[in-house]
């Protein structure tokens, strides 16, 4: 998918932070093709919503992991 997009001429794709957090092989591929990828980020709308429980701090926990994880991924 990746490699299809590229050679469609693309060079953002947007990732919708639904629950899924990529293997790292996605996001090496994503840098190999020369893809920026636009990654939405889970719980970011949590605190504006009425319908969500407060943030937990195992989920600042698991945000503070995959920032770091990814974070090189950016240049």
């Amino acid at each position: 998918m990746l490699k299809s997009s590229a050679d469609a001429g693309m060079n953002v794709i947007r990732i919708w932070g639904g629950g899924v957090w990529q293997y790292d092989a996605f996001y090496d591929a994503a840098d190999q093709f020369g893809l920026l990828l636009f990654h939405d980020m889970m719980y970011s709308d949590q605190a504006d919503s009425f319908h969500m429980a407060a943030p937990t701090a195992m989920q600042a926990q698991e945000m503070q992991y995959q920032i770091r994880r990814l974070s090189h991924h950016a240049r």
